[in-house]
């Protein structure tokens, strides 16, 4: 199976960490970029789905570097500048994710593996 071209099944996180709210949701005109910002009172969680297709910047420079097991799901996670990014991706779409260093790493798998479909 091909994978889409274009954004055809939204994903959302079924689990953010206390205190987050759903903030925004946009799709880019392409239909190759979904971004979903979720805010608590001064720091921002947001998730990206892309196409597998497009192309993401993994910003491996000036950063900590590795990979990470969620269950059978392989994950890149940097940490820079008091942040830190995961990316990985399905058979149909890459995902991505920007939290503050805040959030307690025991908490990224359970973001991750929580992602579903957005009714």
């Amino acid at each position: 199976t091909k994978s889409p071209s274009e954004i055809e099944t939204v994903y959302t996180l079924g689990y953010v960490p206390e205190g987050y709210e759903l903030e925004s949701f946009e799709i880019d005109e392409y239909k190759t970029t979904a971004e979903t910002v979720f805010t608590n009172d001064k720091m921002k969680l947001v998730f990206y789905q892309y196409i597998l297709d497009g192309r993401t910047l993994l910003d491996n420079e000036n950063s900590n570097y590795q990979y990470v097991y969620v269950g059978d799901i392989k994950v890149a996670m940097t940490e820079k500048n008091g942040k830190t990014s995961l990316f990985w991706n399905t058979d149909e779409y890459a995902f991505a994710i920007d939290i503050h260093n805040d959030v307690l790493e025991k908490e990224f798998g359970e973001i991750i593996s929580s992602i579903e479909k957005k009714n």
